[in-house]
């Protein structure tokens, strides 16, 4: 085989591979190859929590913020650019393990709370959290802009029990330990219109966490037309 027809050999084969290097059917494979990894390097594992002397919980966090910046005081177990999704509880007596939530979610906001407890008798402590779990405006992601809700859970992450109305705003909340209630300030999409500003109305929620249900509101409709009534 002289020269002249070898070359012409090899520039055909690396033609033909270059073809199917730029074919839409390699090009499908290429990006389902990436997209896959990318999908398994999204999940990030967070801190072990110690949650009781029974339950140890662990973070489930995606990469990216997505807009969303964590205002808590979990921080501290947080991976750096990563927003928590849901939570591993794992039982230290009998080994078995389980799930949070069932459903997408981002969670902003966690904290274990010591609850108020009789004299003598063991400390208590309730899960406490602040989901955003609907794309109330519908711009394809859940962030700030979207209800934020409150949540509570027993220390085994079971229970899972919704405290304020699931299309309000949860602004700020504080547990009073000397009247073992939480009072919640939440902002409610009073006109409808799937979006939280100065147009909306405010109201206070009070909850007993040793028995958990959504929060009765302190303000009611006669206080608000009183006080409305007064301003004008």
């Amino acid at each position: 085989m002289n020269v002249r027809i070898f070359s012409t050999i090899v520039t055909s084969v690396l033609l033909s591979t270059l073809a199917l290097a730029c074919s839409p059917i390699w090009e499908n494979r290429l990006n389902r190859t990436a997209q896959a990894q990318e999908e398994n390097s999204e999940l990030i594992y967070g801190e072990i929590v110690d949650a009781s002397s029974e339950y140890i919980m662990i973070p489930v966090q995606v990469a990216g913020n997505k807009g969303l910046l964590s205002q808590d005081s979990s921080s501290e177990y947080r991976t750096k650019g990563a927003t928590p999704v849901n939570m591993i509880f794992h039982s230290l007596k009998t080994g078995q393990s389980h799930i949070l939530l069932n459903k997408k979610a981002v969670i902003s906001q966690w904290e274990f709370l010591e609850l108020k407890t009789e004299k003598d008798k063991p400390a208590r402590k309730v899960l406490f959290l602040r989901l955003i779990e609907n794309d109330i405006n519908g711009d394809g992601k859940f962030d700030w802009n979207d209800a934020s809700v409150g949540y509570l859970a027993d220390i085994s992450g079971k229970n899972l029990q919704r405290i304020t109305p699931p299309n309000a705003q949860l602004s700020s909340w504080k547990y009073d330990k000397n009247r073992d209630l939480i009072f919640l300030r939440v902002l409610k999409d009073s006109d409808n219109n799937k979006k939280f500003n100065s147009q909306d109305e405010v109201n206070f929620i009070k909850v007993n966490p040793n028995n958990p249900a959504q929060g009765k509101e302190i303000i009611n409709d006669k206080i608000q037309q009183e006080i409305k009534s007064l301003v004008k």
